[in-house]
This record gives C-alpha cells, sequence and structure tokens, in this order.
C-alpha cells in the first residue's frame, strides 16, 4: 500500500488528536474504503490498513501495491468521528462503489435511505452503552449547531443511532442475548 508523503499524519500529530478519518482506494477498480481509527502511540501510518470484510478479501486478492492509503482529515472525539465517517461515506456512495456498502460490488451508487439503513445496521452491533452515549454527544452537537443545515444532518444522524439501538433491543430480545461485559 502506498501513500502521498505530504498527507501522512506524524506520530506527534496525531497524539494531539482523538483519530483521523482515511480513505483507502482500490487503483485497480476505484472502489474506495472510508474508516475511522483512533490515534496510538505504538502504531504507525502503516500500520493499519483497514477493516472492512470487503475491502481485506480485495487486500489479499489485489495485493498491498494494489491499494492507496490517504489522510481524510482530524476528529477529536468518537462521536464527532462517527458523524463526520458518515457524511465522507455518503459522499463516496453517491459518486460510486464503494466497500462501505454491505453490496460493495454493486456498480452503482447507494441511495441515500439505503445508506442510512445500512449505518444503522452496522451500528446495531455496537454496545448498547456507546450507543447510547453517542446519542447523547449528538443531541448536545445538534443543540449547539450554528446552521440549520448542520442542525439537520446531526437530526439524521440520532435517528440512525437510535433506529441502531431499536435493532439492537429487538435482535437481543429474539435472541436473548445482550452484550458483552467489556
Amino acid at each position: 500500500m502506498t501513500t502521498a508523503s505530504d498527507s501522512i499524519p506524524t506520530a506527534a500529530e496525531a497524539l494531539t488528536h482523538w483519530g483521523y478519518i482515511y480513505r483507502i482506494t482500490n487503483t485497480v477498480t476505484g472502489r474506495v474504503y472510508i474508516g475511522i481509527h483512533a490515534s496510538k502511540p505504538s502504531e504507525t501510518w502503516d500500520g493499519y490498513q483497514g477493516s472492512g470484510t470487503y475491502l481485506k478479501q480485495e487486500q489479499n486478492s489485489y495485493g498491498p501495491e494494489s491499494f492507496t492509503k490517504d489522510f481524510v482529515e482530524w476528529v477529536e472525539s468518537e462521536p464527532e468521528a462517527v458523524t463526520v465517517e458518515a457524511k465522507h461515506i455518503s459522499a463516496a456512495l453517491r459518486s460510486g462503489p464503494c466497500y462501505n456498502s454491505n453490496n460493495a460490488y454493486s456498480v452503482e451508487a447507494v441511495a441515500p435511505d439505503a445508506l442510512f439503513h445500512s449505518f444503522a445496521f452496522k451500528a446495531s452491533f455496537r454496545p448498547t452503552r456507546r450507543l447510547n452515549s453517542l446519542v447523547k454527544s449528538l443531541v448536545r452537537q445538534q443543540r449547539d449547531a450554528d446552521s440549520l443545515e448542520e442542525k439537520h444532518r446531526l437530526q439524521r444522524s440520532i435517528e440512525a443511532h437510535l433506529l441502531a439501538l431499536n435493532l439492537k433491543r429487538l435482535r437481543q430480545a429474539t435472541t436473548q442475548r445482550k452484550d458483552r461485559k467489556p
């Protein structure tokens, strides 16, 4: 995997932020993966190569030389990271095929409602306490937002996380399985 040297965050920069958003691109197919990564003192930029199932399958098939990793932006908290990641995934899905889709091998862009439900389903596997914390943080961000557009975007993220909580409750009621203890 290659990176553009002028866009690689330094270890010192990484430690001043909660984490970052990154983009991995398959240079053969053009398909992208958008991800969040929390900064860790012991980890180098090239040490983390994404975690998506489809992405990993294609990294094994095409080889690491067929992928590039680019820094997108810094984030200061997990709730901010989830919101910013969703914004970048939405943009990537509108522009073409993306590993973040549940149907990553589709050649068509994903409709916004499909992305909303896909995100909620994926988020429903997070621990309940973490989901509740994210919802509270997003509500605070929405209350403090300056623009109507930002309030609207945060409302959509809140709704997705509330749907995730409901999906989690339904799954737990059906399977009688609870969150694992941390």
